[in-house]
């Protein structure tokens, strides 16, 4: 049971990581001067970090 817990972990945590479409985003409304788009997208993508963080501490206390 722990290892189907741990393997769900691992695949959200995955899932999280594979946030480069935002990224990519992020940095065409910064060409593009939408700096209000820009920040919330931003923002978004600190919360998935911590997020990430999360998820390895939790799969390190299990």
């Amino acid at each position: 049971m722990l290892d189907k817990s741990i393997r769900e972990i691992e695949r959200e945590r995955l899932g999280l990581q594979n946030q480069k479409k935002l990224i990519v985003e992020i940095k065409k409304n910064a060409k593009q001067a939408q700096m209000g788009a820009v920040r919330m997208m931003a923002k978004d993508l600190i919360r998935t970090r911590h997020q990430i963080e999360k998820f390895y501490k939790l799969k390190s206390q299990l």
